[in-house]
């Protein structure tokens, strides 16, 4: 009996050792499966991480861009202003001649051609002053925010005098 006893207990023992070491295995593949899904999930985030800063990245990229294209604009009215402020031309003509050594003594604006999108503006100005300010004249005019096209420059001379007189045929444009 007691030998019956001792292989009842040993039976026992071998029971318990393997349902511990069922559990311990349990529990191994448990937190593997665990630790599988965590690092999958960490594996997913720093997916989603990447594809955030990329967008992030593209985003900056956009606003610098809309900020040049902004500044663009702004730019493109100045050239091509809402309406035609021939006042504003005029203006500009007189200073530019001024600072270029010429007398401003004419200007008649011309009929107005509406092409794709602007209105043409035509003009024809006279002006008298020396040869070198009606070269510095012309190169001043290209460098102002508004856009001024010279089409046709006659220059004459008046007797021995140095003087040129001087009729330009230009366009200027305008939206509306």
């Amino acid at each position: 009996m007691a030998e019956g006893k001792n292989q009842r207990v040993r039976l026992a023992w071998m029971i318990l050792i393997m349902l511990l070491t069922a559990l311990l295995i349990y529990s191994i593949h448990l937190r593997a499966t665990t630790l599988k899904a965590v690092r999958q999930e960490v594996t997913n985030e720093q997916t989603a991480l990447a594809n955030t800063r990329m967008q992030l990245n593209q985003l900056l990229t956009i606003k610098e861009q809309g900020a040049r294209l902004q500044q663009r604009l702004v730019r493109y009215i100045q050239m091509v202003p809402k309406s035609p402020q021939e006042e504003q031309i005029i203006h500009r003509l007189q200073t530019e001649a001024a600072k270029s050594g010429l007398e401003f003594t004419y200007i008649s604006f011309e009929s107005r051609q509406n092409n794709d999108g602007y209105i043409e503006m035509s003009f024809t100005a006279e002006f008298k002053g020396s040869f070198n300010s009606l070269v510095q004249f012309l190169a001043r005019l290209q460098e102002g925010p508004r856009i001024i096209q010279v089409k046709q420059c006659g220059v004459s001379v008046s007797g021995d005098s140095t003087a040129v007189n001087t009729q330009i045929g230009g366009s200027t444009f305008y939206s509306e």
